[in-house]
């Protein structure tokens, strides 16, 4: 068995660098707001932002932790994470910010690799890996155009 794939896309209503300001000012809100099951999320390496960053998750649901580093980095573009622990290691998500007539189109796209008892499970992953990717850019959009324009 492969890997399961997931896209989802949203429109949000502000400009792409508003969007890339939203997720990289703050990545433990980011974190939490798309992922309600995150409690906290945290850069484990030193230095800025960028490829070779690393960061911690925590979560209320499985998987109760993992982590991940940053594997590209184009800012107000696009940027990949592989997640390097736990049931889904190997797994690449990557992001991506398209300017669209003073709005952005921001999409995720994740290759799902699972491990252990989620590799027996992966058949019945794939619908599940698609809503909750849906599910996730849809909270981004609503984060963000919940806040005042600026």
């Amino acid at each position: 068995m492969g890997m399961t794939n997931a896209e989802a896309s949203v429109m949000i209503d502000r400009p792409a660098e508003a969007v890339w300001s939203f997720v990289f000012a703050d990545l433990n809100r980011f974190a939490k707001c798309i992922n309600p099951d995150v409690i906290e999320s945290k850069q484990t390496s030193a230095g800025p932002i960028g490829v070779g960053a690393t960061f911690h998750e925590t979560r209320s649901k499985m998987p109760k932790a993992m982590d991940y580093r940053i594997t590209e980095y184009e800012p107000n573009n696009r940027f990949t994470v592989e997640m390097i622990s736990g049931p889904i290691k190997g797994s690449v998500a990557t992001e991506k910010v398209e300017r669209m007539e003073g709005k952005t189109k921001f999409t995720e796209i994740t290759a799902y690799r699972f491990s252990g008892l989620y590799k027996i499970l992966q058949p019945f992953m794939a619908g599940k890996a698609q809503k909750e990717t849906q599910d996730r850019v849809d909270r981004l959009k609503r984060a963000i155009e919940s806040e005042a324009k600026p």
